[in-house]
């Protein structure tokens, strides 16, 4: 499997407005970085449209991705 990278979408994209509301949210959270990358296109594809970036980022969901990336041992490649 190879590691697809997304890019920003475009002005006119349907998703734009969402994607730009969760990247302020990840980097009002400290997150500029592969993590806030990671939120911005999670809640695109799984939240968007129903709760909004913020409550996404206090989610469950999210909290739990958060958690296990704080125990995972960095990786040794």
């Amino acid at each position: 499997m190879t590691n697809m990278v997304r890019r920003m979408p475009a002005a006119n994209d349907p998703v734009a407005p969402y994607y730009y509301e969760a990247e302020r949210v990840a980097i009002r959270r400290g997150h500029d970085d592969v993590i806030g990358n990671h939120f911005k296109w999670w809640f695109v594809d799984h939240c968007a449209g129903r709760i909004t970036a913020a409550q996404a980022w206090e989610s469950p969901e999210w909290q739990a991705f958060l958690d296990a990336k704080k125990t995972k041992p960095p990786s040794t490649n």
